[in-house]
């Protein structure tokens, strides 16, 4: 998943690109009571230790397809 930049060079043969941007909507959510309030809503162990920055997870939050990634 690629988002907000173009794909770097060299990736033909490698990967397959698609533009899912018709589909798509961006929600950053900051705050002290981020992982409390997303806990709610998405089944995944959301602590910095076993999500730390950088990493990125496919889920539910709620009945909805979504992708996770914790910046900061």
């Amino acid at each position: 998943l690629l988002t907000g930049a173009m794909p770097p060079a060299g990736l033909d043969g490698l990967a397959a690109l698609v533009d899912q941007s018709d589909s798509s909507a961006t929600v950053t959510v900051s705050g002290p009571a981020t992982e409390g309030v997303l806990a709610r809503l998405i089944p995944l162990d959301l602590r910095r230790a076993a999500f730390p920055v950088g990493r990125t997870a496919r889920t539910l939050v709620n009945h909805m397809t979504a992708s996770l990634t914790r910046t900061g």
